[in-house]
């Protein structure tokens, strides 16, 4: 008969027991640098625009630090924040200039 050993399973399954206790941070972790990361890649798309005029409605893009928590997972909103010395928000003018 065949005899079969296997090492190192215990801990493996310790390993995968400690990263679910963690998952919840390490989620919002990963979620938080990938924000940064598409903040940075916004804000270098939109300054290559030629509607950009003061540049304070691209200084303003940067991500929401609430995480918000949906039936699919977790999410972040990536928007342009604040509004300008009129009172128009970034966002809004962000969405006219994207879709006219």
């Amino acid at each position: 008969m065949t005899k079969m050993t296997i090492s190192g399973l215990e801990k493996m399954i310790d390993d995968m027991e400690r990263m679910s206790s963690n998952f919840k941070s390490m989620a919002e972790g990963i979620l938080k640098d990938g924000a940064q990361i598409i903040v940075g890649e916004w804000k270098r798309e939109a300054s290559k625009r030629t509607l950009k005029i003061t540049g304070k409605m691209i200084d303003s893009i940067n991500y929401k630090k609430r995480i918000k928590k949906d039936g699919s997972g977790i999410k972040t909103d990536i928007v342009p924040m604040g509004r300008d010395d009129k009172g128009v928000r970034n966002d809004e003018k962000a969405f006219i200039l994207h879709y006219g």
